[in-house]
């Protein structure tokens, strides 16, 4: 960005609901974005206590559609670290009871703040939960 800080920018494809229709594939990908976006919105802290539950889950600095291009797009906290699925198929690192004790709750502590804003992730799974050190993130609400 222009002040240095590095982001996970999500962009819709543009032309994604057009070839799904293509297909007869009814997909309101741009409805779903938006959703997404508001849902992200919701997830900012407002408070001390919130900031501490907030911290496993990538925070949103903007979404908005670009007026020149028509692009839709979700500027995240980039989260730099290891996917679960990674960490898993990884033969080189073995879970122990309290490392996967640890990251299961960190990772219900993040559900728990979503969940506290009536936010639901539609699309948790190893592949969406970044590992940095000893905290779990959620990224792709």
């Amino acid at each position: 960005t222009i002040i240095g800080r590095t982001v996970a920018l999500k962009i819709l494809d543009p032309g994604a609901e057009k070839r799904a229709r293509k297909k007869n594939k009814n997909l309101k990908l741009r409805e779903t974005f938006m959703q997404e976006a508001r849902n992200l919105g919701r997830l900012q802290p407002i408070n001390a206590r919130e900031r501490t539950l907030a911290e496993r889950v990538a925070q949103v600095y903007e979404a908005n559609i670009d007026e020149r291009t028509g692009l839709m797009y979700i500027a995240q906290e980039f989260v730099e670290g290891e996917t679960l699925a990674n960490v898993l198929r990884s033969t080189s690192k073995k879970f122990f009871k309290p490392d996967s004790e640890h990251i299961t709750r960190e990772i219900l502590i993040g559900l728990q703040y979503a969940h506290s804003k009536r936010v639901i992730h539609g699309d948790l799974s190893i592949h969406n939960i970044m590992l940095t050190g000893s905290k779990g993130w959620f990224k792709d609400y």
